[in-house]
């Protein structure tokens, strides 16, 4: 027999689901005081590391370059803060790359 079809989301809705992350920065940004403050609170703040962790994890499964962003972390937040939030932040990114492939 052969295998049943998978119903896959249509594009719009992919679509949606990944601008609204985009969305959301944009309008926080903007609402705050532009990107200069914006930078500076996510080095020095309390959910500065939580934001850069969840870029990496969009960042990546979207297909950019992860070096990039890892070298970031070195820079902005020191060799072993930064070593941690890499590792947190490219694991959580290949399990969510892998649950992507897998239910969609």
């Amino acid at each position: 027999a052969p295998p049943s079809s998978r119903n896959s989301p249509p594009p719009l809705t992919l679509a949606a689901v990944l601008a609204l992350p985009a969305i959301v920065i944009g309008t926080y940004v903007a609402q705050n005081g532009g990107p200069a403050e914006f930078l500076q609170e996510v080095v020095n703040g309390d959910r500065g590391p939580a934001f850069f962790v969840g870029s990496y994890v969009v960042a990546t499964v979207a297909l950019l370059p992860a070096s990039v962003l890892t070298l970031a972390a070195g820079y902005l937040y020191g060799p072993i803060k930064g070593t941690a939030l890499v590792s947190i932040a490219s694991t959580t990114a290949a399990a969510t790359a892998f649950l992507i492939s897998r239910y969609l």
